[in-house]
């Protein structure tokens, strides 16, 4: 069980931190695979602070909390109240702006992570691990 939970945060992280780095080094390339325009320096900086920054502070933490039991229960409500926004957010736009296939592979990876953070905190209740507290 130990093992899951640790995995499931790292892989969390992983996931966040690859298009965060890229929305970081490369955020005008980055910005258009979402059908963004960055139309200048403001621009730039933003979606380098917002998709990328926000990203990488969300993965650190999810690899720190990986680090220790102690703070798996932190690590994974983490993971679902940001990815249940998130999913929150593109169920918005799914209804008010229609379905494109991108937007469904990004809910649907979204929604990937969301049941493994799910299958982890109930594998970690069912071996009575400190997560069933939380």
């Amino acid at each position: 069980m130990e093992r899951r939970v640790r995995t499931v945060l790292l892989i969390a992280a992983a996931a966040f931190a690859a298009p965060a780095l890229g929305f970081l080094l490369a955020p005008t390339t980055f910005a258009s695979f979402v059908d963004l325009e960055v139309r200048g320096p403001t621009g730039s900086s933003d979606v380098r602070a917002v998709m990328g920054g926000v990203g990488v502070g969300v993965a650190l933490f999810l690899a720190w909390c990986s680090l220790s039991r102690a703070r798996w229960p932190t690590g994974l409500l983490a993971l679902q109240l940001v990815l249940g926004a998130m999913l929150l957010g593109r169920a918005l736009s799914l209804a008010s702006d229609g379905v494109t296939l991108r937007a469904l592979l990004l809910g649907g990876g979204e929604l990937v992570l969301f049941a493994l953070g799910s299958w982890a905190a109930w594998q970690a209740r069912a071996a009575g691990s400190p997560v069933a507290s939380s």
